[in-house]
């Protein structure tokens, strides 16, 4: 809980409106525990993205032309890091949602830049 009030508190601080902040903590830790989910079924019990990408490539060559993007994206890919996954996924989350909330009385925010790490 800790963490949580010092969360709100710097959102309140900036002024975003509590209704807001609630609604955005509510959003990032839905995606986070939804990310953590997805990543233990893809990782869970060997490499199952490894091996969706393999059936794939399999059905491709049963049926030519029938999935033509499919098949060239599992040509090239056949894997991926869920850090990565998440990475993009809350940068575009937390993008989406800063222009939502902007301080009470004000209009929304432009985006900010964010910082990417290298």
């Amino acid at each position: 809980m800790l963490r949580v009030d010092a969360l709100m508190e710097l959102m309140l601080k900036d002024g975003v409106a509590a209704a807001d902040a609630m609604r955005a903590y509510g959003c990032v830790m839905s995606f986070a525990v939804g990310s953590a989910q997805f990543e233990r079924v893809m990782m869970g019990g060997g490499d199952v993205a490894a091996r969706r990408f393999a059936l794939v490539r399999e059905l491709a060559a049963r049926a030519p032309g029938r999935y033509a993007s499919l098949t060239a994206v599992a040509a090239k890919v056949d894997r991926w890091c869920c850090d990565d996954l998440f990475d993009l996924g809350i940068r575009s989350l937390l993008s989406g949602i800063d222009p939502k909330c902007p301080p009470e009385g004000h209009a929304p925010r432009t985006p900010r830049a964010r910082r990417v790490r290298a």
